[in-house]
This record gives structure tokens, sequence and C-alpha cells, in this order.
């Protein structure tokens, strides 16, 4: 809500209660996860990891992932016996693999579709007569919001998601076309973007700063 009010005030709008109030505050919304889905496409964010746990069955040949969101990559999965991590295949690998009847600790794996929006991947060699638990370093998709969610706060800074909110604004109010406003906002967005990518996944040194309240 803060995102949108922000946006609207510099549209000379009044500030809204809600994310439903009027048609503007609809449309913003929805310019507002245009730009969130952009920002999360530029790469993966640090925001966005996350570890998720597995188990295989007893025979199971497929494993489903679930991290309570969508995933957008799947950076790795290990068991938990084996320190490396499990060698990604093609499908059609995979199929060839499990021609033959080999057994034992799960080293190779293919992404072979999804249940919902958790990802599932296909395992060999597969498991005998017990279960196995697998580990799972992932990037997941951000929310994208709806006018519920007027409280929530999406995983980047403020004033990048703002400037890209405005120049979704100004290419919408000039009809879809580019203008001098929509070109000039758009590209200090842009700006805004690889800055900040470049401090979450480049600036990220060893050091540990501990700023404490002064008294």
């Amino acid at each position: 809500l803060q995102l949108v009010n922000d946006a609207r005030r510099r549209m000379n709008y009044s500030p809204v209660a809600s994310l439903s109030a009027d048609r503007s505050a609809l449309k913003y919304t929805t310019l507002l996860n245009d730009v969130i889905q952009v920002v999360s496409d530029f790469g993966d964010w640090p925001s966005q990891f996350l570890e998720v746990t597995a188990t295989a069955a007893a025979c199971a040949t497929q494993v489903e992932l679930n991290a309570s969101a969508p995933i957008k990559r799947i950076h790795e999965i290990h068991t938990g016996t084996q320190v490396t991590p499990m060698v990604v295949r093609t499908i059609e690998e995979m199929r060839l693999f499990q021609r033959g009847s080999a057994v034992g600790i799960p080293r190779h794996f293919a992404l072979v579709d999804t249940s919902g929006i958790n990802p599932r991947v296909r395992i060999h060699p597969r498991r005998t007569t017990t279960a196995m638990g697998f580990n799972a370093a992932v990037y997941t998709m951000p929310l994208l919001y709806a006018s519920a969610d007027a409280s929530k706060i999406p995983p980047w800074s403020k004033t990048l998601l703002v400037q890209g909110l405005m120049a979704q604004v100004y290419a919408d109010e000039a009809g879809g076309e580019e203008s001098p406003q929509s070109q000039r906002s758009q590209g200090i967005f842009v700006t805004m973007l690889r800055e900040e990518w470049n401090r979450s996944n480049v600036d990220l040194g060893t050091d540990v700063f501990v700023y404490p309240e002064r008294r």
C-alpha cells in the first residue's frame, strides 16, 4: 500500500486506505506486479534463496520439492549422506538410466513435471527398502500482490520498486507508447536495478558489521 500511495502522490493523486479503493489503486497494483516480475527475472536474488527438504520413500523414483512458494530455479540437490551435490541430467538421459535396475544412493536427478507449483524431480539410482532425505537449494519466485495484500512488503527496496512503478505509470498514461517521461523514468529504474543487484550479489564481503544503539 505504501508503494502505491507513494506513486499516487507523485502523480498528484490522494493516498488511499486500501488497494481496492478505486480503479487507479487497482491499476497501480497490477503495474507494481509487472515491476516485481521484471526485478525477479533480472537474476537470482539472495532474498529469494531457500533451502527445502524432501523425502524419497522406499523404491521411489521421484521426489517432490515443496517450498510453499513457486520455485524459479533449482540450484543444487544433495542427499543426507553425500557431500557433493547430485548431477543434473536431461529427461532423455534419465530415461536411459532408469531402463536398468540399479538401486542405491541417488546421484542423478532431472526435472520432469510439477504438482501444482511444486517441481518433481526424477532420481537415479532408485531407493531400495529404506527412505532417504534430500536437501535442495532453490530460488523462489516473488509473491504477486492482490488488493488483500496491502500490508505485505516486497523483498526489494522501496525506492527501486516505486521508480519502476512510475515508469510503468508514465508508459500506461502515454497509451503504451514511449514518452520522454517514461524513457527517463525507465532509464533511472534500470540504473537503480543494476545498483541494487550489485549491492546484493557482488558487494557481499566476509566482514560483518554491527551497529549497536547509542545509549
